[in-house]
């Protein structure tokens, strides 16, 4: 499946990087932690990790990976629908909001993330509070309003309403969440990691 052969792709394209005494990547899993951010979890050091936008050493990242086999895009609603990612119950932001409550209660150091080969939506609000340089939501553009009354004050409540969380627990929450656009070809992605197991010194894909 072609779901199934993105997501190993991006694990073996963390977990060469193992192997390069330059990276940040300290540790990698696959199939592993909360659910649906069980995909790829890694691990860096927190000497050499990315900082996030407060400055503070990001430490660990667990990645829900989606493929589609048909383009399309996404915006903040499709985050509170179990069918966008295939569950009969709870929403892609529920079970973030579970895993940030396990693994990152103060919302510092961890992230979740969806990868997948759809788009934001250009014309969803969601798409103008996602950082470029990381993908992490900015704070200052989702809370950047006071009132439910604009564009980041509606997503703010859909949100909040659909979890049944107050503003201040909604902030912690939107801090860990990250969206990555997988912009390559399966084939692509395979191009790549055979440049990069070369660079690493494992065995070049044939």
């Amino acid at each position: 499946r072609d779901g199934d052969t993105f997501q190993a792709r991006l694990f073996w394209w963390h977990a060469a990087r193992l192997l390069d005494p330059d990276s940040p990547v300290a540790r990698v899993a696959f199939e592993t932690g909360p659910k649906s951010f069980d995909d790829i979890w890694v691990e860096y050091d927190p000497v050499r990790s990315a900082l996030d936008h407060y400055g503070e050493p990001l430490l660990r990242e667990h990645m829900q990976c989606k493929w589609h086999v048909t383009p399309d895009s996404y915006g903040y609603s499709h985050l509170v629908d179990p069918e966008f990612i295939n569950a009969n119950a709870r929403s892609l932001l529920q079970r973030a909001r579970d895993a940030q409550l396990a693994y990152a209660r103060s919302g510092a150091g961890v992230r979740f993330k969806l990868v997948t080969n759809w788009r934001l939506d250009r014309n969803d609000p969601l798409r103008e509070m996602v950082g470029n340089r990381s993908g992490a939501v900015r704070l200052d553009r989702l809370f950047g309003s006071l009132t439910d009354n604009s564009k980041a004050g509606a997503v703010r409540k859909a949100w909040r309403d659909h979890l049944g969380i107050n503003e201040d627990e909604l902030r912690i929450l939107a801090r860990t969440l990250a969206f990555g656009e997988a912009t390559d070809t399966l084939d692509a992605l395979r191009d790549n990691l055979d440049i990069l197991f070369g660079l690493v010194g494992l065995r070049r894909i044939p």
